[in-house]
């Protein structure tokens, strides 16, 4: 039997929304699915667990459930993750026994990855997408959530998609997402990558 990699994010739970992100995310991800395919492993669909204390929730009961298979979870950090703190202290939540290459954080939320590329979300914008209302710090995870959310929402006000609606419009922009150009510039992002890279190898 294969060795499973099961990945509970912090998202939409269920409906059609849940469905494109889970694509959305799939996409992005492709790389570290690719790889599981060629070490033989079985890389479970991105399972997406609405709020970040239920997607905890599905994370503990899946090490319950799924005892031989590699569990991670990934939610957003909401906050800046000071240096040296590991993403369990972070959360401030029970580690279940697991050391912190099981847990993950999108820091300070999803959307810094979003605009840590800034031609992915002008492709999707076209026309009339502002990108100067961006929050302009290199250092994407030093934004605080609300500048990440209010730099979106002004530099989409005038497309013909209307202003960013995390849940209509982010499933999309993560599959038009430079995964090199975000992993650069969100180091919590790239320990994503190495981590599972360095567990199925």
């Amino acid at each position: 039997m294969k060795k499973e990699v099961r990945l509970y994010i912090e998202g939409a739970a269920t409906s059609a929304e849940a469905a494109k992100l889970r694509a959305g995310f799939r996409v992005l991800l492709d790389s570290l699915y690719q790889l599981a395919q060629q070490k033989g492993f079985r890389f479970h669909p991105p399972i997406t667990c609405g709020g970040g204390d239920e997607a905890y929730k599905d994370f503990k009961s899946a090490c319950n459930r799924h005892k031989d298979a590699m569990i991670f979870l990934l939610v957003d950090a909401e906050k800046t993750v000071l240096e040296g703190l590991g993403p369990w202290a972070h959360l401030k939540c029970d580690s279940l026994g697991l050391d912190d290459s099981h847990c993950h954080l999108m820091a300070q939320t999803m959307e810094a990855w979003l605009i840590a590329d800034k031609e992915a979300l002008a492709d999707f914008y076209q026309k009339d997408f502002n990108r100067n209302a961006l929050p302009q710090n290199p250092r994407v995870e030093e934004i605080p959530k609300k500048d990440l959310f209010d730099g979106l929402r002004n530099a989409t006000a005038k497309t013909t998609k209307g202003r960013y609606h995390k849940t209509q419009h982010a499933p999309e922009i993560l599959k038009r997402l430079n995964v090199a150009k975000v992993r650069k510039a969100a180091p919590h992002c790239d320990r994503l990558f190495q981590t599972l890279t360095e567990k199925m190898t």
